[in-house]
């Protein structure tokens, strides 16, 4: 059988396991004696495991530190190691000796680290050689305000509880006093088991998932709601069901929903960390040739000033008549006539310059539209793609129809800078500049 881990050496892998056995020697009966902390039996394996998919996505080596230095600190955590052994062999309920303990084989084990790979190994593996520190118990200061706290919070929301449904009970520090008697809320019912538990597991799932830093802050932040939230449920059941049957059925109950609370906590936390990793791994769509925006086209070409001598013909023949009644789009006006002007008794509305109005004007019989007018369709067609392509809501078949209910809706009196306002300016300048009445025209 090969070696794991051939670049570390045999003697390295051996100081720190028989480093870290030490300290999970130190702590293993907190681990039996106390419920909240069960979970550290399997904190030790989880941490292997850790480290080995690390191991597997190794960076490259990178410098390491001088010899003299990693020499001198590991002295000197070493020289630490020596007075806190022997003073726990007196104190073993003393927790600071076992988290001074603790933090001086985690600082080995960073050295270790740096020695072999340098820095670049150090950022790599920091999780998996900080993970183990979780078995360790908290510090009596740390501890024992958060279960107080936990406690009479449990018992404030279990006694609301049962007062919104119509069962009169009081509390008293934190014990719930209901019809048949007194329902206590100690330490293993605080939440403090499953508030520990949860904060085990969502860390060991951010990063078997290696989610990033935002991602395993709301994945802790969910477990630690969830396991308070499923707790509060189990606190309110058992008083109920206590003054429902008695507190006989206390002791019945009091097992089968610790266990029901365990499989919901985890199973919640467990759901959450896989919604997070699918939301994470969904990479955003790549354009394929076919749905792949088209280039911006080319400019056109400048029109030349226009000139004294008189326009060419149309290959078409057109009437007097007719020309006036429908004018190239964009040919100037004939030599010794002068331009209609907006407001004359001709045009009470204006030039046309509308595809709308153009076909209202327009003969039955009248020539095909000139070069300059196919232009200038072409360019609408291309005023229309360019907004279709950056600004993403005029890719949506209902856009146009919403523009007009609302137009209808608010009236012409409407806030010009709101959004119907927006609307009243718009839909002019779609219909009347850009020369499309319909909205398929321009929006296919």
């Amino acid at each position: 059988m090969a070696f794991p881990f051939p670049q570390l050496p045999f003697w390295l892998l051996l100081a720190a396991g028989a480093l870290w056995s030490l300290l999970f020697l130190q702590v293993h009966t907190v681990w039996t004696s106390a419920p909240q902390y069960n979970y550290g039996w399997a904190v030790p394996l989880l941490a292997v495991y850790l480290f080995w998919t690390r191991w597997e996505t190794r960076p490259a080596p990178s410098a390491s530190p001088s010899p003299k230095l990693c020499l001198g600190v590991a002295g000197a955590l070493l020289l630490t190691l020596l007075p806190v052994s022997i003073i726990h062999e007196a104190n073993r309920d003393w927790r600071l000796l076992n988290w001074t303990f603790a933090l001086a084989v985690a600082g080995l084990t960073w050295l270790a680290i740096a020695w072999a790979g340098g820095r670049a190994w150090l950022r790599h593996f920091a999780f998996p050689s900080t993970f183990p520190l979780l078995a360790v118990p908290w510090p009596t200061v740390i501890e024992d305000p958060l279960v107080l706290s936990l406690m009479h919070v449990v018992s404030f929301v279990a006694v609301e509880g049962l007062n919104l449904c119509h069962v009169p009970a009081i509390q008293r520090g934190n014990v719930i006093e209901i019809g048949p008697g007194l329902v206590g809320v100690n330490e293993a019912c605080s939440g403090i088991q499953s508030f520990q538990s949860a904060l085990m597991v969502s860390l060991f799932l951010g990063e078997l998932f290696q989610f990033t830093r935002a991602r395993r802050c709301g994945l802790l932040g969910g477990a630690v709601l969830w396991a308070f939230l499923c707790n509060l449920a189990r606190a309110f059941f058992l008083a109920w069901i206590s003054h429902r049957e008695g507190l006989r059925a206390l002791d019945r109950w009091h097992d089968h929903t610790g266990l029901a609370l365990m499989l919901a906590c985890y199973g919640g936390i467990i759901a959450l960390a896989l919604a997070l990793n699918r939301v994470q791994g969904r990479a955003p769509p790549t354009p394929t040739p076919a749905s792949a925006p088209a280039p911006p086209p080319a400019a056109p070409a400048p029109s030349p000033p226009p000139t004294s001598r008189p326009p060419a013909p149309s290959h078409a023949p057109s009437s007097s008549a007719s020309s006036r009644g429908s004018p190239s789009c964009n040919s100037p006006p004939k030599p010794g006539t002068a331009a209609t002007k907006p407001g004359s008794p001709r045009s009470p509305r204006g030039p046309s310059r509308g595809r709308s109005n153009f076909r209202s004007s327009k003969p039955r019989n009248s020539p095909t539209p000139s070069a300059a007018c196919c232009s200038t369709r072409g360019c609408c067609e291309r005023v229309g793609r360019e907004l279709r392509n950056h600004w993403p809501i005029y890719r949506f078949p209902y856009f146009h129809y919403f523009v007009w209910s609302k137009r209808l809706r608010t009236g012409a009196s409407a806030n010009p800078h709101g959004s119907a306002g927006f609307i009243h300016i718009w839909l002019p300048i779609k219909t009347h500049i850009l020369g499309v009445g319909d909205a398929d025209a321009l929006f296919p």
